[in-house]
């Protein structure tokens, strides 16, 4: 571990023995390096706020669609989507985040082999949770009640919940492979995964409420 975690400074141009810059002696020299760090700075964030765009709009998709069936479906989904949805989506990020400290001392100390073992022990210990999280899933509709909702609103938000189990145990392994590819700066490959993620719902959403009219089947 005493392997420099940051190295390479003589490659991008520092100049400085120790990897930074050399003394800014004028103002095109300040601008330059503004412009060199700004660039390498979204190389990195621009894919990476991308991705999160497209994470979080599939929800918002959803509930774009749902709002043509119906009001009542709209507030069932919109209260399954933020109020038990929003819980364990935050509480499995918080616990997937913290391989992305691990990932990142092990890839800068040349740890290579180690984000394998991290990232698979953080795929073991999210699906347990995700098993502990199932009974919220499942319960959703008299957690509801007891918070206070509408009983249609609460019935229809339960069946909608349970029918999103699958999605609490895909983040799991969503969480986990995002902080894996972060940690060795393939954040294009994340943006890109989120971006065809996020048609492949819209287009779904389209076929199976507009074509296939499932969304009569929740009106009955």
């Amino acid at each position: 571990m005493e392997t420099p975690l940051l190295n390479g400074g003589a490659e991008e141009g520092y100049g400085g023995a120790d990897g930074d810059y050399q003394p800014l002696r004028s103002w095109r020299e300040v601008r330059s390096m503004v412009w060199k760090e700004t660039v390498k700075l979204w190389r990195v964030a621009g894919p990476l706020a991308f991705q999160i765009l497209c994470q979080f709009g599939t929800n918002s998709m959803t509930s774009v669609f749902v709002g043509h069936i119906g009001n009542l479906q709209l507030s069932a989904v919109s209260i399954s989507l933020s109020v038990i949805g929003t819980f364990s989506f935050g509480f499995m990020l918080g616990m997937g985040s913290a391989l992305e400290t691990l990932c990142g001392q092990a890839y800068g100390a040349g740890q290579v082999h180690l984000l394998g073992v991290y990232l698979q022990r953080s795929w073991i210990i999210l699906l347990v949770t995700c098993v502990i999280l199932s009974p919220v899933y499942v319960f959703a509709t008299p957690i509801l009640k007891v918070l206070g909702q509408e009983d249609a609103i609460a019935d229809l938000a339960g069946q909608f919940t349970i029918e999103t189990i699958p999605q609490l145990f895909s983040l799991a392994i969503i969480f986990p492979t995002q902080k894996f590819l972060q940690a060795q700066s393939k954040v294009n490959v994340q943006a890109t995964i989120a971006f065809v993620a996020l048609i492949l719902h819209i287009g779904m959403l389209s076929v199976f409420i507009f074509v296939f009219g499932w969304a009569r089947l929740v009106q009955l």
